[in-house]
């Protein structure tokens, strides 16, 4: 194209326009001919000035050409990091200058780079008298002459040289010309930008997506503009999830040989990537109408069908169609369904027609050039078609012209060959240019594309083409000899699912920041934005027109400025400001400018450099496995076993030698597929990429299995063996089942095992299964082609070279039926040179699956050794929720203290704790919120919670020694918990946290409190840190009205992280007070019974050892002490080194590793001997194996086994039962009932009304999550699983609903939910608890409709009677009758239970307690009397306030109640909740009517039944109680002297479930203890 500035020529012909058209596909570069050394093609016959330059050979005498940047490498042409070199092609006329003034032209790039050399090319041509020329460069006021030239007499031409000045960041430098002579004094100058050098990095990872648990594998190399390899230190590598958060960070690593080589593991829960589709029967879908149909695969597994779209109504041509397929494939055989989806749009569009190279000026007397593209609907080319082409110009006239073939008129023609292409790649932009006789100048330029090359050749081939799964090949590298060479083969099906970046050339050179230039940047912009400012611009938005077919990268700039545009692409200028040239001139280049018409102004852009981001390849792989198969050949048969199935095969770092040549021996994996290999390298040459080769990983034949992952013992299914023929021939196949003593095969009836499969065919083969053990059970397949003369059809069998045989080994689980249980014995002996010995009774429950039992013991030479085993595990429990979560994260961290402080720290141990910190680090930031706190089910809840949000933040902190954790989200937490603190210093309690046992005690201000400031002081924040002075100051004000050992336990520990020594002992004091010493243990407790495994008071006992030892050592408190409470300790510990539940065993981990750090020695050696029915167990413990777990199975449970340890040291001995139980009787507090739908077809809807917070699915286990489920409420939620195998003799599935951290809560509530939880927890839960409540003292359910009927009730059913009544009853119908009882009573109640002993002597009632018993002269007691006058006389006056506190939202009546009973300093919270069901007029009414009966019937004491049951009796009076007073007690005790008649002296009130619910249950266990005992023998 030729661009013109001025059209004042007279003397050229009438305006001619002349279109040369070509119907053509998209241009693609020939790489045998490369599309730079192309014509170019004039249409006027010119002279050639005769030029130099390194970059053109001379054709003839005539014409060079010029270059304008070079250097002495290569790659440094106008930009080094560019690879751009732009060719100036200068014709220049014969003719009679007719100019009035000598004429120069300089052209320099636009855009250098620093510390490079360039080039500056100037022409001259001067009048009759000699002129002098001066050239200069301008950079941070230095001025330097790069030319100086006088006396110049004819036409003068010069490219020089020049370096560029070095910087740092982009900088402005000026180029100036003078030219002078005579009376004529030129000048000009123009603005270059000066760019720093760029840098360039390429990140590979080992393929392009991941599972969740894999890892992430990555290789980073540096390399500089030429693509030569530089040592570079990164500050910073980040990892970051799809949420954006930073989940790992390297710091100051640094390149081996240009390499950096990482990797990273995903957490089990990272996000999933696509998944594949098959193609199968379809489905498709349009929302106007949809159409099914179906079809079988042929034997490659395609099938198709043919749309007719007037079945969907597919008639608009103004819009697109998009028709949707839906494909279920069904595997014939085994009857696996897999699905698939995909779309197509469809077009209205027939044929498309393109102007190519078309150019948007034309010169007078020229003509013009272009190409029309036409294609039909699918972009093919349509030939032989004719295609009007109409011509508009000045005065609206038209010229059509019809065009079918190409036309070619050429008026001149210069050749000219472009040498060291390689150096211009990946593009050559040439300028082509003349100064016309007037003084005019004409130019044209194009860019050519260069054919791709590198310096480093680098190819990889495999030795062959095809291989046998797990047979051997060798990938064969050649490259520069020395060269470091990245290598890695992944999976073909792998790519399907997403296609990588793939590293070849094309990505190489497009990390390029400049691909090509174009434009100025618009700070050396040398347009007159305001080119007619005598008259107001127009200013009228519009954007510029696109340049160029890549789209521009804008560059950010700190202001904008507005150019004119003036019909781009006429103008010479444009011609060389389009390649990014920047020309000094005073010959005609530019249009003038009409200032008559209107000028549009358009925001200019940003400078329009082509950049190329570093784009890194999404990937990660699984440990890589080498193969055990062997190869053979001849006639011996290859039998390959597969178990090898990786993604990526081959992920390694090379070095090759001297030679260039390297060869990689590897076993191919066991997966048939094709297999993609590629590698890079790296030498002093430069960088190389291979291009990429495939393996066939081809098996002839194949078996492959299908069976389910699981079943219960004594159920039967069909193992299904189908075998695949991939040869073009047929074979005879015969496949075996391996014998086996883990289970029966039955083969079926009427089966073969021997089967003619000719190509592409497959069959199935069946098995009749019945497992006879548990556990897992292997299967072993074989498929063997057989050498025979027998026919397939008319077909003769073959035998296939290679792979003649195939063996696939899976495995199957077999469970014993009913819900596993597990049970540990624990025992720390600590021998001082005399043995000691102990005494173990192993015992089962009565009723268990029979055969399901099993017993191990253990023995370890550290506490720690157990929990360091199972870290992943140490509860058998699901880890959904961010609270769960943290179990599998906080104790790493305590671990991996205690053994770097121990010097027991191995880097097998590390790298294991730590993969372990990642994955929970990772997980847990899934639970983040927006404003940095945590919650259990993260963005799903409405907030976040106080507890778990600190406990997430002194677990992140205390992990950042080990991993990286971004500070960031500790900041963030830390930052949200201050903003609850409140003025007091307390902090509130925000946010729903599901376990209360988790939290601790958490569960008023004083315990979180102490728990925030504690986190904090943790963290390491300063004393003098407002949060935790404020905090520490409350807590000091709140010590003396504590009443909870937890609590006390709680802040003994945050005081002795304050260093408050004063508060410290205090504390331990109180609770040294509070001990119990055992057995050689020292404990706290909320119960009474040393077997039970109360997560509570685990923690609070873990809570005073972490305040004894975070210390200075006590007198009073010395080691010995603390080694009472961690024997305790780690007699609680369960199976896998846990506790009860989460919190428990954090807290007790941290407080054992504490421990153990401070207590550690060398041990001496401990022998530990075992005898009992079984032959004698001996293990020997010392220094070398402490850590190392011992074990050993016990034959025979139950049964009571000794343990005796000899030595010196001590070790840790623990039994271990696991046995199944059937499902568990009628007791539950939750109602279960689960229907199956044979029919799968059917789509059945999913409702789980809100309440399902996360679903999992592990292993044939699917896990729901519920928000709460209220008492009364029935929700749905609806499971489609799709049978994937028969299964015959059906054992029953268990479905179980539990509280997640109360596995069998009994379901009280109310007033008494602590008391009777305590009394259930206290006896292991071996007895179900029942409470009762009076009839009509609650509301029902909202959801429950209730209907008043009375004559189907009772005359005085809300009585005093009726109440009895209804006890009586809820025995009569809900206990069987033999069941032993224990009543409870307490106020009125204990009136009630002599009523039931009376009225129904039948009942086994083993014991009765009467808590602050109401069983006489009630109205007489001080109470009493004033309860009277209220009950009696003001009982309707109550009615209205309660009523109008009915209706108050149910928030609102909450703080009313926490108000009202704010004087209850450690109130039990359950209290809230139940205080509230009662503001009920009913309720209230029901409850008063009651009452004042009690006031008139509850007279005398019932002395006779009292007699009767003594024995069975006990009473416990209040000290203060106003109700029964002291003086009733003095008198039970005269009458009854040898009843069991107690008087508390703990100072309890008759209300003890405000504050004292868990302590009166302790008490009421110890006075029943031996009843139960007794009972149970």
């Amino acid at each position: 194209m030729l661009g013109t500035s001025s059209l004042v020529n007279h003397n050229k012909p009438s305006t001619q326009v002349r279109w040369f058209f070509t119907l053509c596909e998209p241009l693609d570069a020939d790489p045998a001919v490369n599309p730079a050394q192309s014509l170019l093609e004039e249409t006027q016959p010119v002279q050639i000035l005769k030029l130099c330059s390194d970059y053109i050979c001379p054709l003839d005498d005539r014409a060079h050409i010029i270059r304008t940047h070079t250097d002495e490498r290569w790659v440094s042409r106008m930009m080094v990091p560019s690879l751009i070199a732009a060719v100036l092609l200068l014709l220049h006329s014969a003719a009679a200058d007719l100019s009035d003034e000598p004429i120069y032209m300089l052209a320099v790039t636009s855009q250098p780079l620093g510390g490079t050399t360039e080039r500056l090319c100037i022409n001259v041509y001067p009048l009759q008298k000699p002129l002098s020329l001066v050239v200069t460069l301008e950079h941070n006021q230095n001025s330097r002459m790069l030319l100086k030239q006088n006396a110049i007499r004819k036409n003068f031409f010069q490219c020089l040289p020049f370096k560029v000045p070095d910087v740092s960041i982009e900088s402005e430098a000026s180029i100036n010309v003078q030219v002078s002579g005579g009376s004529k004094f030129l000048n000009e100058t123009t603005w270059i930008l000066i760019r720093p050098p760029t840098l360039l990095t390429v990140i590979q990872t080992d393929k392009p997506i991941y599972k969740p648990g894999q890892t992430v594998r990555f290789r980073i190399v540096s390399l500089d503009t030429s693509f030569l390899t530089y040592e570079q230190n990164f500050p910073t590598i980040e990892l970051k999830d799809p949420n954006s958060n930073r989940i790992g960070q390297w710091l100051n690593q640094s390149t081996v040989s240009g390499f950096l080589d990482l990797s990273y593991p995903m957490n089990a829960e990272a996000e999933r990537g696509p998944t594949s589709s098959l193609p199968g029967t379809p489905k498709i879908r349009r929302p106007a109408k949809t159409l099914k149909s179906g079809n079988t695969t042929d034997k490659t597994g395609c099938g198709s069908i043919v749309l007719n779209l007037l079945e969907f109504a597919v008639t608009e041509t103004q819009s697109e169609d998009v028709i949707s397929v839906n494909c279920e494939v069904e595997e014939s055989g085994t009857g696996v369904v897999l699905k698939g989806f995909g779309s197509m749009t469809v077009t209205s569009n027939i044929v498309t027609i393109n102007f190519v190279d078309a150019p948007q000026a034309f010169k007078l007397g020229m003509n013009y050039r272009g190409k029309v593209s036409v294609t039909g609907p699918d972009s093919t080319p349509v030939t032989g078609a004719p295609v009007f082409l109409t011509v508009k110009y000045r005065d609206n006239k038209n010229v059509t012209w019809t065009l079918i073939t190409d036309v070619n008129e050429n008026k001149g023609k210069l050749k000219f060959l472009l040498q060291k292409i390689d150096a211009l790649a990946p593009y050559a932009q040439v300028v082509v240019y003349t100064v016309l006789p007037s003084g005019e100048a004409v130019a044209d330029s194009r860019d050519f594309p260069i054919q791709l090359c590198l310096t480093n050749k680098v190819s990889l081939t495999f030795s062959t083409p095809t291989e046998l799964p797990g047979g051997q090949t060798s990938l064969i590298l050649i490259t520069e000899p020395r060269s470091l060479c990245s290598v890695k083969a992944i999976d073909r099906s792998v790519l399907l699912l997403k296609p990588e970046n793939e590293l070849n050339l094309d990505f190489v050179f497009n990390l390029l920041p400049v691909q090509r230039l174009s434009g100025y940047p618009y700070t050396i912009s040398d347009e007159d934005p305001y080119p007619c400012y005598r008259n107001p611009p127009i200013f009228v938005p519009r954007p510029l027109p696109v340049l160029d077919a890549v789209p521009p990268q804008p560059i950010p700039r700190s202001k904008q400025r507005f150019l004119p545009v003036i019909n781009r692409n006429v103008k010479v200028y444009d011609v060389f400001k389009d390649i990014g040239v920047k020309i000094l001139t005073n010959a005609e280049i530019k249009k003038p400018v009409n200032c008559n018409d209107p000028i549009f102004y358009p925001m200019m852009e940003a400078p329009m450099l082509f950049v190329r981001k570093v784009v890194a390849f999404d990937a990660v792989d699984e440990n890589k496995v080498e193969s055990d198969s062997g190869s053979g050949s001849g006639s011996e048969a290859v039998n390959t076993v597969r178990k090898f199935f990786p993604e990526t095969w081959v992920w390694d770092l090379v070095p090759v030698g001297p030679s260039g040549i390297m060869g990689v021996k590897k076993s191919v994996p066991d997966s048939i597929t094709s297999w993609t290999a590629g590698a890079f390298c790296t030498s002093s040459v430069g960088f190389g990429v291979a291009p990429k080769v495939e393996l066939i990983a081809f098996q002839p034949f194949f078996v492959s299995l299908t069976l389910p992952y699981s079943i219960i013992r004594g159920e039967i299914f069909v193992l299904k063996a189908s075998v695949f023929n991939y040869l073009k021939s047929c074979v005879m196949v015969k496949v075996t089942l391996a014998n086996s003593q883990q289970f029966t095969a039955q083969q079926c009836m009427g089966c073969e095992y021997t089967h003619c499969l000719c190509a592409e065919e497959s069959w199935t083969f069946l098995w009749r299964i019945q497992p006879t053990v548990l556990g897992r059970v292997s299967f072993k397949v074989s498929a063997e082609a057989l050498k025979t003369s027998v026919l397939c059809g008319n077909k003769p069998a073959t035998v296939p070279d290679k792979g003649r045989i195939d063996t696939v080994v899976q495995t199957l689980l077999v469970e014993a039926e009913g819900t596993k249980q597990f049970n540990s014995y624990n025992g720390l002996l600590c021998p001082t040179g005399v043995a000691v010995e102990t005494t173990i009774s192993l015992k089962l429950p009565a009723v268990i699956v029979a055969g399901s039992a099993t017993a191990s013991v253990s023995v370890l030479g550290d506490l720690m050794g157990r929990a360091l085993r199972n870290i992943d595990r140490l509860l058998a429990m699901p880890y959904g929720c961010g609270e769960q979560n943290m179990l599998l994260f906080a104790p790493n961290i305590y671990i991996l203290l205690y053994l770097q402080s121990s010097g027991q720290l191995t880097a097998e141990i590390r790298n294991k704790a730590e993969t372990f910190l990642v994955s929970g680090y990772q997980r847990e930031l899934s639970y983040k919120h927006y404003d940095g706190s945590y919650s259990a089910f993260g963005n799903s809840d409405p907030s976040g919670n106080t507890w778990l949000t600190a406990f997430v933040m002194k677990s992140f902190g205390s992990a950042k020694q080990f991993i990286f954790i971004d500070q960031l989200y500790v900041d963030q937490a830390k930052t949200w918990l201050g903003q609850q603190q409140q003025n007091s210093g307390s902090f509130t309690s925000v946010g729903q946290l599901f376990h209360s046992d988790m939290k601790g005690g958490v569960n008023d201000e004083v315990t979180l409190t102490a728990y925030i400031t504690a986190a904090l002081l943790e963290l390491g924040t300063p004393l003098t840190d407002p949060m935790v002075q404020n905090g520490l100051n409350f807590l000091r004000n709140a010590f003396t009205q504590l009443n909870s050992i937890y609590a006390t336990a709680l802040l003994s520990y945050t005081f002795t992280l304050a260093g408050d020594q004063y508060m410290r002992i205090r504390a331990l004091v109180v609770l040294n007070s509070q001990a119990i010493v055992e057995a050689g243990g020292r404990h706290w407790r909320r119960g009474s019974d040393l077997n039970v495994l109360d997560s509570l008071e685990v923690e609070m006992t873990s809570y005073v050892l972490l305040a004894l030892l975070s210390g200075p050592v006590l007198q009073t408190f010395d080691l010995s002490y603390s080694a009472s409470i961690a024997r305790w300790l780690a007699q609680q510990q369960n199976a896998f080194g846990g506790f009860a539940s989460t919190q428990d065993t954090v807290v007790a981990l941290q407080a054992l590793a504490k421990y153990s750090a401070a207590t550690y020695l060398l041990t001496g050696t401990v022998v530990v001997t075992v005898t009992g029915p079984s032959p004698p167990k001996i293990f020997t413990v010392n220094q070398s194996n402490r850590l190392l777990l011992q074990e050993s199975s016990l034959q025979v449970v139950p049964e009571n086994y000794t343990v005796k340890a000899e030595g010196k040291g001590c070790v840790f001995v623990q039994f271990y039962v696991r046995y199944n139980i059937p499902p568990p009787a009628n007791f539950s507090s939750f109602s279960i009932s689960a229907n199956t739908a044979g029919n799968c077809s059917i789509p059945i809807p999913s409702s789980n009304e809100g309440t399902v917070k996360r679903v999992d699915q592990n292993e044939g286990t699917v896990i729901i999550y519920l928000d709460g489920l209220q008492k009364g409420d029935s929700k749905t939620y609806t499971l489609v699983i799709l049978r994937e195998t028969v299964v015959q003799n059906q054992k029953p599935a268990v479905v179980k609903v539990y509280d997640y951290y109360e596995t069998s809560n009994p379901g009280v509530v109310g007033f008494y939910k602590t008391f009777m939880w305590t009394l259930y927890q206290a006896f292991n839960r071996q007895y179900p608890v029942w409470s009762i409540g009076h009839a009509g003292h609650c509301a029902p359910p909202d959801s429950m409709d209730m209907v008043e009927d009375a004559s189907v009730m009772e005359e005085d059913v809300f009585g005093l009677n009726g109440q009895i009544e209804h006890k009586l009853a809820f025995l009569s119908d809900h206990v069987p009758q033999d069941t032993h009882l224990v009543l409870v009573g307490h106020s009125i109640g204990c009136y009630i239970i002599l009523q039931i002993m009376k009225r129904n002597p039948e009942l086994k009632v083993i014991k009765s307690v009467l808590l602050f018993p109401v069983i006489e002269r009630m109205a007489c007691s001080p109470q009493g009397q004033v309860m009277t006058l209220v009950l009696c006389r003001l009982r309707y006056a109550v009615y209205l306030p309660v009523f109008l506190l009915s209706l108050l939202p149910e928030k609102l009546k909450a703080g009313l109640v926490q108000l009202a009973l704010r004087n209850v300093y450690s109130l039990d919270t359950t209290m809230i909740p139940a205080t509230v069901s009662l503001i009920n007029v009913d309720c209230i009414g029901n409850a008063m009517y009651m009452g004042s009966q009690e006031m008139s019937l509850v007279l005398e004491r019932d002395n006779s039944t009292i007699r009767q049951h003594l024995n069975k009796l006990i009473f416990y009076y209040g000290a203060t109680d106003h109700w029964c007073p002291v003086q009733y007690y003095c008198d039970m005790r005269r009458d009854f002297p040898e009843g069991d008649i107690r008087l508390c002296e703990r100072g309890l009130r008759h209300a003890f479930v405000l504050d004292a619910g868990e302590e009166m249950a302790n008490m009421t266990t110890e006075w029943i203890r031996d009843d139960l005992r007794r009972l149970k023998q």
